[in-house]
């Protein structure tokens, strides 16, 4: 049907296709598809297709959004990779599932907020309008998302949580999101993987929720392989003992006074001279002048010292990687969820240390490193003891738990496909 001019219509009858029992349907699919195609051309102003015509194709379109926090990328990319095995093993080929990250920048943190504060009231009505990511976004943002499709929408953290919801109402797509998106937002993800650590409570039951012992991450232990033989078997000290050590930086809640750096690396050089072992550590972007200085000077050119290298200064995206491959131990401080989390993932024995509180209170990291030692998936010790715990692992006397959130996550992926 037509439209001709004002209320009037043209309909047009095309000759009708009768279809045998048995009989191969393609051939008038392809004959339907044609003549569908040639009105198209002939009114392409009165197309207008309300849902996904081709709901059966192969290829999926996964956008992860982006808010700059290199921590946060990788726990989507994390999800994205069990999305990625879910469709192989359902017999797509890893072209059918396309992955597209996309950077969200907001013209002001004011802006944010206000986008944010709406996102309650966002419903399948604000389809085809999206005014108000245009005004919150920055023109670079706004045009990436609004010419790209999505069949699902993956972001980290509350702050992309309004922009994901807008993304899924636009694309008719399914949504995940990483890290608790809010209690009036629950409900309208289609997943929802919760560390442990940020459940909000213990009845938390909703079927869309995963929880997980670690934060997502990249690291999975056959994969390490690689990173080792860059540098040559053992790292040159082939038959040593290595050890690597994860330092991260001060916090709201923690951290590092000098006296717990000075206990930090007299013992973790004790350990290395009775074990004749080897270092390999980095810094964070996070740690301070002061410690940073501290610990350069005492590891930088230590004749025990594989490797040094500084979070500030460090362009290889892949150092966390070089040093658990390296590693028959790591040693990690606890004020960091995420380096704690690629530790344990590696499957190396862990050992977590907590630098100096700046509060009274319990701490949501100290219940997550004190969870994680219950069910022995590391052990927590105090500097002073680092020599003598490594020791017991080294005689097979400590044991350790292997994590399996990527089984947690997998199981649910049918809600999105």
């Amino acid at each position: 049907m037509h439209r001709v001019k004002g209320p009037y219509h043209e309909l047009v009858v095309e000759k009708p296709m009768a279809i045998e029992k048995g009989e191969d349907v393609v051939p008038y699919a392809r004959e339907y598809n044609r003549l569908l195609e040639k009105h198209i051309r002939a009114y392409p102003d009165q197309w207008f297709w309300m849902h996904k015509r081709w709901k059966l194709t192969p290829v999926k379109k996964i956008i992860v959004l982006d808010d700059g926090k290199k921590g946060h990328l990788k726990q989507s990319l994390a999800v994205f990779r069990q999305i990625k095995r879910y469709r192989e093993d359902e017999g797509f080929s890893q072209e059918n599932t396309q992955l597209d990250v996309v950077p969200v920048r907001f013209k002001s943190t004011a802006a944010r907020v206000i986008f944010n504060s709406q996102s309650p009231f966002f419903t399948s009505r604000c389809q085809g309008c999206l005014k108000c990511l245009k005004r919150a976004l920055d023109a670079e943002s706004y045009e990436a998302l609004a010419t790209r499709y999505a069949d699902v929408v993956i972001s980290c953290g509350s702050a992309l949580s309004a922009v994901n919801k807008m993304m899924k109402i636009e694309n008719y797509a399914r949504n995940v999101a990483v890290l608790d998106p809010g209690f009036l937002n629950r409900g309208k993800f289609d997943l929802v993987v919760l560390p442990r650590h940020d459940v909000p409570g213990k009845r938390l039951k909703e079927d869309n929720t995963i929880v997980t012992e670690l934060a997502p991450n990249l690291i999975r232990p056959d994969e390490l392989a690689p990173f080792r033989e860059e540098t040559g078997a053992s790292g040159g000290f082939p038959g040593k003992f290595r050890m690597g050590l994860l330092l991260g930086g001060d916090n709201p809640r923690f951290t590092f006074g000098e006296g717990l750096l000075s206990s930090l690396a007299r013992n973790v050089h004790q350990a290395c001279e009775q074990l004749d072992g080897y270092l390999y550590m980095t810094t964070s972007r996070r740690t301070s002048d002061q410690a940073e200085s501290l610990m350069k000077g005492a590891f930088k050119r230590h004749p025990r010292c594989g490797m040094f290298v500084s979070g500030r200064e460090d362009r290889d995206e892949h150092t966390v990687e070089r040093i658990l491959a390296e590693s028959d131990v790591v040693i990690v401080s606890g004020e960091s969820i995420s380096m704690v989390s690629e530790a344990v993932s590696s499957g190396k024995p862990v050992l977590v240390f907590m630098p100096d509180k700046k509060t009274a209170r319990v701490t949501k990291y100290e219940r997550f490193v004190d969870g994680l030692a219950a069910k022995k998936y590391i052990r927590r010790v105090k500097p002073e003891e680092i020599p003598d715990e490594i020791g017991r692992i080294l005689e097979k006397k400590t044991a350790f738990t292997a994590v399996d959130d990527d089984k947690r996550i997998y199981e649910k992926m049918y809600k999105l496909f």
